[in-house]
């Protein structure tokens, strides 16, 4: 930079050299006014290349502001599906818990409905900090398409579109656990044990640290059960206890047990 503006300097005196030569000397006229239009030159692109660089820090400050608005939407669909799933285990328990048919299924038209206002509230949290989802990467919209049809009871097509989505990111460290245990939970709810177990046990080997590895264990041991491998199925849940008992899964394999010794 030094040298570029060293050169510059030489130009501009240069220019104001010619001009005093021409002062005293009309013979160099032409050869000054030549000089200070290099110069003048010189001075237009300097004023360019300021005006570049402010330009290029105006577009760095809105990539930033862009990324920031990405982080925050991803992490309020996690807020989003982790209180889905909160809502389901809940009204499992009570479905389990409850003595009255008539009485369960009043609380359960009565979850069903805060679900359903739940999702419409998020929907339109999602939707003000987002606007239009229709630039979403077409891999994560595979995944919000996979969770959507696991919570309509779709899951053929969330098993495609898990499949696909850990197809195009295989290595997402965020999403691809995630992927790949409701791929094996919308196998067995299909009864497809063997696949389900299959798609588990890839959870366990790709991301032994994922906070699903609890529940992966637990669907193993049912899908286990439902192959009538019960010797199986009681060892997925003993190691599911054991590594991880204080989880909401231990509590449920600690009565999965009880039912089979």
């Amino acid at each position: 930079m030094m040298k570029r503006h060293g050169c510059i300097f030489r130009w501009l005196g240069a220019g104001l050299l010619l001009g005093v030569l021409a002062a005293a000397c009309p013979a160099a006229e032409d050869g000054a006014a030549a000089a200070g239009g290099d110069a003048r030159r010189i001075i237009r692109l300097i004023n360019q290349n300021e005006e570049l660089s402010a330009e290029l820090g105006k577009l760095r400050g809105q990539l930033d502001e862009l990324l920031n608005s990405i982080d925050k939407t991803r992490k309020q669909q996690r807020e989003m599906y982790q209180t889905l799933n909160a809502r389901i285990d809940r009204m499992e328990r009570d479905r389990k818990s409850s003595a009255s048919e008539d009485d369960l299924v009043r609380s359960l038209k009565a979850r069903v409905q805060q679900l359903e206002d739940t999702v419409t509230a998020l929907r339109a949290a999602m939707a003000g900090a987002n606007g239009d989802n229709s630039d979403m990467d077409p891999a994560y919209r595979s995944y919000s398409a996979g969770l959507e049809a696991i919570r309509n009871g779709e899951y053929q097509v969330a098993v495609a579109a898990f499949r696909k989505f850990l197809e195009e990111r295989p290595n997402d460290a965020e999403y691809a656990p995630e992927a790949q245990y409701w791929l094996g939970e919308a196998l067995f709810r299909q009864k497809q044990y063997a696949p389900a177990i299959e798609a588990q046990r890839s959870l366990l080997a790709a991301h032994p640290d994922s906070a699903r590895k609890p529940d992966a264990l637990l669907v193993i041991g049912n899908a286990e059960l439902g192959l009538g491998n019960v010797d199986l199925a009681r060892h997925a849940w003993q190691t599911l206890i054991q590594d991880h008992p204080d989880s909401e899964a231990a509590g449920k394999a600690r009565k999965r047990l009880e039912r089979i010794n």
